[in-house]
């Protein structure tokens, strides 16, 4: 057995199967092994320490599921009760139609998910036999439609999403697609192609050198150089261009309202002016209800002069209504109209009245 000496910030170190990796005061993690008074690797990898945990991240190895993880399956085979699936275990995963998020009746499997179909599925639990059950009821999980699947060692997921998501957040900051990491080592992306090259690309980086430190460093250069400032760099211009429509559009609506409160407003086709609130011309709808006031008090007022003149002041309201945009100027009919009810209104005055109707037909028959 070999002895390693105490890990130094920002280093990795590479460690094979035996190798001491800590005493007893360390806490044994994935990986490692405590023998007495000592902790060993039992398998070669990078050593890892967090705290007094100290574990072993494999260089390669197939993917071990753990109950809850998050993984992207294919669909192998549609039974008429459940479906079989690969999650790039050594053992495929059953997925019963309890476990669906349909109702599913028997035989009908493959009305719903046919073989090669992806799905982001979680590994539900895993019984003494290493047999696996996988569950799609649960939040954000579903069928994957479209996209495009990449696989990277499952050794490697954890440099692919980072410490705290920071290398799946660095991603973020340049490619524009949606992207789901499995953890075991699939990886799904759904967007426009050139975007989804440069991902798989930046992806390919990460899988190969994922056992060097300066992982970040180096995947943003990359990212950098093939599209400067990011996702956000587009968007600035775009945010400036918005930001004067939207103050040029204020400044016009500001100047509407002060053109509006004088009184009077530019017609902007014929270069007119045109009546506001505060003009002299009064609105339509106080025209009309002004004409029909004053057709109303004639009529009120020659109420008693007979059948023929009430209906003739009834008869007029209608016309001044509609004359009611110039009512400051009576035309030529109005003022006749007027001056032949003088003479007759006059006799009136003076008692005059007059001759029934049925005693005029009498002394006509006479």
């Amino acid at each position: 057995m070999s002895n390693v000496n105490p890990m130094k910030p920002n280093e990795r170190n590479l460690v094979l199967p035996g190798d001491v990796v800590g005493d007893r005061r360390s806490l044994p993690g994935p990986g490692t092994k405590l023998v007495g008074d000592r902790l060993v690797a039992v398998t070669s990898g990078l050593l890892q320490s967090q705290g007094e945990k100290v574990s072993i991240l494999p260089m390669v190895g197939a993917y071990d599921p753990r109950p809850g993880d998050l993984v992207v399956a294919v669909v192998q085979e549609a039974n008429p009760g459940n479906w079989i699936l690969d999650i790039r275990a050594p053992w495929l995963a059953p997925l019963h139609v309890s476990e669906a998020p349909w109702r599913v009746d028997f035989g009908e499997t493959m009305q719903y998910l046919k073989p090669g179909d992806a799905v982001l599925c979680k590994v539900l639990f895993i019984d003494e036999q290493k047999k696996v059950q996988v569950t799609l009821k649960d939040r954000n999980l579903s069928k994957l439609e479209g996209g495009e699947i990449v696989e990277v060692p499952p050794v490697a997921v954890a440099r692919v999403i980072g410490k705290n998501g920071s290398m799946v957040n660095l991603l973020k900051e340049y490619v524009e697609c949606w992207m789901f990491v499995g953890q075991n080592g699939r990886i799904w992306l759904n967007g426009e192609p050139k975007e989804v090259q440069l991902a798989k690309e930046a992806l390919s980086i990460i899988a190969r050198e994922s056992h060097l430190p300066g992982m970040s460093e180096r995947v943003k250069a990359f990212l950098e150089k093939r599209k400067p400032g990011g996702i956000d760099a587009g968007l600035v211009v775009e945010r400036s261009h918005t930001r004067r429509r939207d103050e040029r559009l204020a400044d016009e609506a500001a100047d509407g309202e002060a053109g509006g409160a004088g009184g009077v407003r530019t017609d902007e086709a014929g270069g007119g002016e045109m009546p506001g609130d505060g003009g002299d011309v009064p609105p339509a709808a106080q025209v009309a209800s002004d004409s029909a006031h004053g057709a109303a008090a004639e009529a009120a007022a020659s109420a008693d002069a007979g059948p023929a003149d009430a209906a003739g002041a009834a008869g007029e309201a209608p016309a001044r209504k509609g004359r009611g945009r110039g009512r400051g100027k009576p035309d030529a009919r109005e003022e006749r109209a007027k001056g032949a009810e003088a003479p007759e209104r006059a006799k009136r005055g003076r008692g005059e009245k007059e001759k029934p109707a049925g005693k005029a037909a009498k002394v006509e028959e006479e």
